[in-house]
């Protein structure tokens, strides 16, 4: 999936390379002590998250 990605960020112009990573990053950050930067996606959530059931995952306790 990267490697497609990457092979389609090489048709774009420059301005539209700029408004496609700016869609799809949140922020980039470069470390200024080291030669290194961390990439921070945007990933768009669709519909409600769910992250766990609302009784759990153990059956009701009965008396």
């Amino acid at each position: 999936m990267l490697s497609r990605l990457a092979e389609e960020m090489r048709l774009y112009e420059r301005a539209d390379l700029r408004d496609f990573l700016g869609s799809i990053l949140d922020r980039v950050e470069l470390d200024p002590n080291a030669p290194t930067l961390q990439v921070c996606p945007r990933i768009p959530l669709r519909g409600v998250l769910n992250v766990a059931s609302p009784g759990g995952f153990e059956p009701p306790y009965l008396p």
